[in-house]
């Protein structure tokens, strides 16, 4: 490999992120007028209901990093494949519901490919009460054409979120949530998440069992401890099954 992927230096990591996996030759590609792209996900679409583009901003710029750097110090960003890959999806693969994970710090030019394209974005609660009241994490800001989460497979479970985040931000949750108990405040996300105006609600099943650290997915940046999660029979319950019912025919989503 000549060059690599990873993300630049931020107030996170002075290094940035240098995650060695390979660069697209999107040259080649467009070329083969990325037919890759469509095989794979023709294949994805015969095994899930939906498939979420991770770094779906990559497709407008991408970080690159040279293969013998240390960290990701010293990249570069390069010009991603942007609308004609777009386009290629919408007439390829149509019938496919596409997810755009569109977090992070995005462009002008990012916003707009995701509006060129029509894929849904991600909005993360947790991330709603950081900020001020301006926070476009905040469910009632959330647009028809989004995919609402109370957290994501690299977010703390909602639980350990209360229990960990800024005072402030917690204090913010509940006064927005109109809650008194903080103990309360899993099930006042998961509400406020499935009834927001998003068209689809993703709520991790840790969240719904009301589970703690222990039941993390994953630590960005970290490579030891992280995808051991598993759920077993017995935790889903009758209690369990009616508490989601119950939830999802009173936000109308049944």
């Amino acid at each position: 490999m000549t060059h690599v992927a990873g993300c630049p230096p931020d107030k996170f990591e002075e290094t940035g992120q240098l995650w060695g996996n390979p660069l697209y030759n999107w040259r080649y590609h467009k070329k083969h007028s990325y037919d890759w792209w469509i095989k794979r996900l023709e294949h994805a679409g015969k095994c899930f209901d939906a498939v979420r583009i991770d770094h779906f901003r990559g497709f407008s710029g991408y970080y690159s990093i040279p293969a013998k750097n240390k960290t990701a110090k010293y990249g570069r960003w390069r010009r991603g494949p942007g609308r004609r890959l777009i386009s290629k999806f919408k007439s390829g693969v149509p019938d496919i519901l596409i997810i755009a994970e569109d977090l992070g710090f995005l462009t002008a030019k990012v916003r707009r490919l995701l509006k060129y394209s029509g894929f849904p974005g991600m909005k993360v609660l947790q991330f709603a009460f950081g900020g001020s009241v301006n926070n476009e994490y905040l469910p009632h800001k959330y647009p028809e054409n989004s995919v609402a989460y109370t957290g994501t497979h690299d977010n703390p479970t909602t639980r350990e979120w209360v229990e960990t985040a800024p005072p402030r931000e917690v204090e913010f949750a509940k006064k927005y949530l109109k809650i008194d108990d903080a103990a309360d405040l899993t099930n006042g996300l998961i509400k406020a998440a499935m009834e927001s105006k998003s068209s689809l609600c993703i709520i991790p099943i840790q969240d719904w069992l009301g589970l703690g650290a222990e039941a993390r997915v994953n630590t960005p940046g970290t490579s030891q401890g992280n995808w051991r999660f598993r759920l077993r029979k017995e935790m889903l319950s009758e209690e369990l099954i009616e508490k989601i019912l119950k939830m999802t025919e009173g936000s109308g989503r049944a």
